[in-house]
């Protein structure tokens, strides 16, 4: 039986937590732990993340560790990243997107735009909720003051 992934759309749902989740299994074996050690790491690398993009935005030590703990002690974060499920890695992932904007944007590092696609091309894998975020990124882009970004090779 074929499962429909969100959206509507036909075809097989998203790979990348099951991919990863066969990795674990072989690495780690099939304890009562080891499905637990994958969400839990992309919790934290999550947090970490949140604090990063704080800084790039050009926040203090005290924002980025009000940042980190807010995402420390935000109930989706805390609800998916103890059970293994694709929702956590989608947090992550669209945290590691976040930060790579908020790279190319403030430090006008238009080579990012390679690394964007690449990290969008590996959420897509996982969920299509980042075909949202990336298209209101492209909005915020169009109708902002960097809309020269859109005439760059880069992107």
């Amino acid at each position: 039986m074929r499962v429909a992934p969100r959206l509507g759309l036909r075809g097989s749902p998203p790979r990348l937590s099951i991919a990863l989740l066969s990795l674990q299994t072989a690495l780690l074996g099939d304890s009562l732990l080891a499905p637990r050690m994958l969400p839990a790491l992309a919790g934290a690398a999550s947090v970490f993340v949140a604090g990063l993009v704080a800084r790039e935005l050009g926040g203090g030590w005290r924002s980025q560790a009000l940042t980190a703990l807010a995402v420390f002690g935000s109930p989706y974060l805390l609800a998916t990243s103890h059970f293994y499920s694709m929702n956590v890695f989608e947090w992550l992932l669209l945290s590691l997107l976040s930060l790579t904007a908020a790279r190319i944007l403030g430090r006008g590092a238009e080579r990012e735009w390679l690394l964007f696609g690449a990290l969008a091309g590996l959420a897509l894998l996982n969920t299509l909720l980042v075909l949202v975020y990336a298209f209101g990124l492209l909005g915020g882009l169009l109708l902002g003051t960097e809309r020269r970004q859109l005439t760059r090779p880069w992107i």
